[in-house]
């Protein structure tokens, strides 16, 4: 307890990507003393490496264009298991984040009108053209805007630290424990608030567009505070992204690529798409593209590095080369490729977890657990079954602003109530942790070899076609995979060995629970096909994990 160290916080917000600095925004706009608190250096986030752009339905590319367009995509792309409520919040809320985002200093181009340019060139599912962007950086831009604007407000920041339990009282949230990766100590935030707002779980795969902390201990945090799970079998893989050389394997290839009118072409030469979805080729949902990928590499008619091709050098570099500059660059840079002049190879990675914990109330996105409120992709609801490009980054614009409303709320109510932690409740979590070190050693593998089989084995058997024999073999293998985890050496011999080690005990439980997800649901919908279960079931239902140990699926109804 030595090493222990104590602040506190009106409200404490667990994420530094745009739904988590959004959300503080909303907080520090309120006059609520904010912490926030996250894994990397302040500034480095998922957030960051988004190319796209943000959905808006303000109808200034299309005057036909509005929110209940957007709602519709939505939900279709979700195949109808999205939460009604809060599809219809995002859509409707999105374009009023959207100018205050523009009021924040966000670069979005306009017209004379002050209205955000909507790009040409509608895809990943949508109707209408309404992404608004800035090139194929658009992440870079929002980060800049929302962190300058955060700063400004007098946000304060614990950075290189990881969350690693969050502290209740009476079925309140009374704060979080957290660990310092710079100094090596515990630390107790003391707070009535708290938004979950660490993004998704992407690095369980091998393949993924996520960055290496990406790992999704905060859906496992979030189930043992008592916030249910739901649709976690749900995993939209993005159809193109880098394969090669190993250093950029997983940069993303924004889908403007697909929307400027790129093609795809097997290493026979032959345009695929005409094959799967004739009437939308390329710019069919994330789904279709990426399984289509798949099913050509896997019948031998994919490229060296396991990949298709992407091909631009029939379009007018005036109009690629402005939408797609960080590709460009970085094609040249480590392949010395010219995207104008070569094709691009490419092939499916792990993109984003549409399933998640629960928001009990989805206007203030408050769970079950008082004062525990969700922001982002850790967030399950709007996406259902599979998510409509564009909607990310806007999801974390309107249910950040949410979230952050409804700790303010909370906030004001409890303004001049501070808990009281014994510290021999602090001690036991604590020691709750330290046994995670505790190993017999029987075990030759590094803490760093599990991880990489286990990214390995959940992309060969549960990724983009799944069947039960795949989910079986998965399922078996998560188990060896946890045995050798209790078992090997655990040695803090480094700056980030201990979110490492703790990182890697919440991603087998994470991956455990995906594949029974996965195995829970007999039927194909949205990102989730299984080749057992080709056709789409008749009945909707959602996929729940309750937080009651041992953990086990159930089926959640939905009525439309």
């Amino acid at each position: 307890m030595k090493l222990f160290k104590h602040i506190r916080a009106d409200c404490v917000v667990v994420g530094s990507g745009a739904a988590g600095i959004r959300s503080a925004i909303e907080c520090l706009e309120n006059d609520v003393n904010t912490l926030l608190i996250t894994k990397g250096v302040i500034g480095q986030s998922h957030s960051l490496l988004a190319e796209g752009g943000i959905n808006a339905a303000i109808g200034q590319k299309d005057p036909t264009d509005n929110w209940e367009v957007h709602f519709k995509d939505t939900v279709r792309a979700g195949r109808f298991i999205n939460n009604k409520k809060m599809a219809e919040i995002l859509c409707k809320e999105n374009p009023q984040r959207i100018y205050n985002l523009l009021s924040y200093g966000a670069g979005f181009e306009t017209d004379v009108r002050g209205k955000p340019v909507q790009v040409s060139g509608p895809s990943g599912g949508q109707s209408k053209d309404r992404v608004v962007t800035v090139g194929d950086f658009i992440g870079f831009v929002l980060i800049r805007t929302l962190l300058s604007k955060a700063l400004s407000m007098g946000l304060k920041v614990l950075d290189e630290a990881i969350c690693i339990k969050l502290i209740l009282d009476n079925d309140e949230v009374a704060g979080i424990i957290a660990y310092s990766l710079r100094d090596s100590r515990f630390t107790f935030v003391e707070s009535p608030c708290v938004i979950l707002a660490s993004g998704g779980a992407g690095r369980l795969f091998s393949r993924t567009t996520n960055p290496a902390d990406t790992t999704g201990e905060g859906y496992i945090l979030g189930l043992e505070a008592g916030v249910e799970l739901r649709d976690m079998e749900m995993i939209q893989f993005h159809p193109t992204a880098l394969c090669f050389p190993p250093c950029i394997d997983g940069v993303l290839v924004t889908e403007a690529a697909r929307g400027v009118g790129g093609r795809l072409y097997n290493a026979k030469g032959e345009r695929f798409m005409e094959k799967y979805e004739p009437d939308r080729m390329e710019l069919a949902p994330r789904d279709i593209v990426a399984r289509a990928i798949t099913q050509e590499v896997r019948e031998g008619r994919g490229g060296q590095n396991g990949g298709v091709f992407l091909d631009l050098t029939h379009l007018n570099p005036d109009v690629v080369l402005p939408r797609l500059h960080n590709t460009a660059k970085i094609l040249n840079l480590y392949q010395s490729l010219d995207i104008m002049k070569h094709q691009i190879e490419v092939a499916p990675a792990a993109h984003h977890i549409m399933g998640g914990l629960v928001p009990h109330n989805v206007e203030t996105m408050e769970t079950t657990v008082s004062g525990i409120f969700l922001a982002g992709e850790i967030c399950w609801g709007c996406h259902g079954a599979n998510r409509l490009g564009g909607n990310a980054l806007a999801e974390t614009q309107v249910f950040g602003s949410c979230a952050g409303r409804g700790a303010v709320v909370r906030c004001k109510e409890l303004l001049k109530h501070r808990y009281k932690i014994p510290e021999s409740k602090l001690k036991k979590e604590i020691q709750s942790i330290i046994d995670l070190f505790r190993a017999s050693s029987t075990s030759k593998g590094s803490i760093y070899e599990i991880r990489k089989l286990l990214g390995e084995i959940m992309y060969k058997y549960v990724g983009i076609i799944r069947d039960a024999e795949s989910l079986e073999t998965a399922d078996k293998k998560m188990e060896e995979i946890e045995k050798m985890f209790y078992c090997c050496e655990k040695t803090l011999s480094g700056y980030y060995s201990f979110a490492h080690i703790f990182e890697c005990s919440k991603m087998i439980t994470l991956a455990k629970l995906i594949i029974q997800s996965a195995m829970y649901r007999k039927e194909s919908r949205g990102a989730h096909f299984r080749r057992d279960y080709p056709r789409e079931s008749s009945e909707l239902y959602n996929t729940s994990i309750v937080p009651q140990i041992p953990y086990k699926v159930e089926r959640v109804g939905i009525k439309w």
